[in-house]
């Protein structure tokens, strides 16, 4: 071989190694962009379930306190039943005693008669 052949072997792999070389940087660079890309997809993921888990909790307290509505609703209404049942206890019971009453007085009616009868 020739000096001319060598030389241009020598600069054609001096060359091909600095394009190797940009190739290997430009590829480093890809793969940055490649892993941030997935980084930020990620990161927009959890972001997401952050935000789900947020309104989820919101939901879930508006849920309950719906709920916590609902039972103070019953326990309104059950009070008032209580009371109202308690003011027709004492109407029955003053009934009942209006009508022990009337039978007192019909036996008290019914042994006088007997007893002018005699």
């Amino acid at each position: 071989m020739s000096d001319i052949d060598l030389r241009n072997t020598t600069e054609e792999l001096t060359d091909i190694s600095a394009r190797l070389a940009r190739v290997e940087d430009r590829l480093d660079d890809v793969i940055a962009l490649i892993v941030d890309s997935h980084l930020d997809t990620w990161r927009a993921r959890f972001d997401s379930l952050a935000v789900q888990a947020r309104l989820g909790q919101m939901d879930a307290r508006d849920r309950v306190m719906e709920l916590v509505g609902e039972g103070r609703q019953v326990l309104d209404s059950a009070t008032s039943w209580l009371a109202d049942r308690g003011g027709a206890d004492r109407a029955v019971e003053d009934i009942l005693d209006g009508v022990k009453e009337a039978v007192a007085d019909i036996r008290e009616s019914y042994r006088s008669a007997l007893d002018s009868m005699d």
